[in-house]
């Protein structure tokens, strides 16, 4: 499933780049992904914040809130290659974002990554929207996760449900630092 996504990835945030250079040249990438601005992309609805609190529950720890929530886009949320392929073309013609990514239960590392945000946001999660790169197997290539803040132990873990589809943790794994790299914070809320 990884090695599938390489250039896809790769060739989706260079369009969003150049579709979205200032006149001076300068890249706002930080404010932008896939053709949207990630402030608009991490937008919740009703639905999303009722099943982000029904997935919680009772539990009051924040590591583990946050590891239920990985795990339920894990196990709901379908990597969209066709979206993937679009995005690499034309981002304008994609629709991403947290509440898309819902209503279909399918979307692109952007879209988990959201989709993340938006719910940890309901179940009052500190949390972030982080790009770098991403090991597919045979290349690095863009890619977008998440990171939680624990509170218990004041730290943030990274995790990327996008590649927790795979059926591997990335959850606090111990080795995430061998598949993504250059991470910068693009939100934090």
């Amino acid at each position: 499933m990884i090695k599938d996504i390489q250039g896809l990835l790769d060739d989706s945030f260079n369009a969003a780049k150049n579709e979205i250079a200032d006149t001076n040249g300068k890249n706002r990438l930080s404010a932008y992904l896939n053709g949207m601005a990630v402030e608009e992309a991490v937008k919740s609805d009703s639905e999303i914040d009722s099943t982000a609190q029904k997935i919680a529950g009772a539990e009051t720890d924040d590591r583990e809130k946050a590891w239920l929530i990985y795990v339920w886009i894990c196990r709901n949320i379908k990597y969209d290659y066709d979206k993937a392929v679009i995005i690499k073309y034309d981002p304008s013609k994609a629709i991403s974002g947290a509440i898309e990514t819902f209503n279909t239960r399918k979307g692109v590392c952007f879209d988990f990554s959201s989709l993340y945000v938006a719910m940890c946001r309901s179940v009052g999660l500190k949390v972030r929207l982080v790009t770098g790169y991403g090991y597919t197997g045979t290349a690095w290539v863009d890619h977008v996760w998440n990171q939680i803040y624990n509170t218990k132990n004041n730290y943030w873990i990274n995790l990327d449900s996008t590649f927790g589809v795979s059926g591997i943790n990335y959850f606090n794994n111990p080795y995430f630092g061998m598949d993504h790299r250059d991470g910068i914070v693009q939100g934090e809320w």
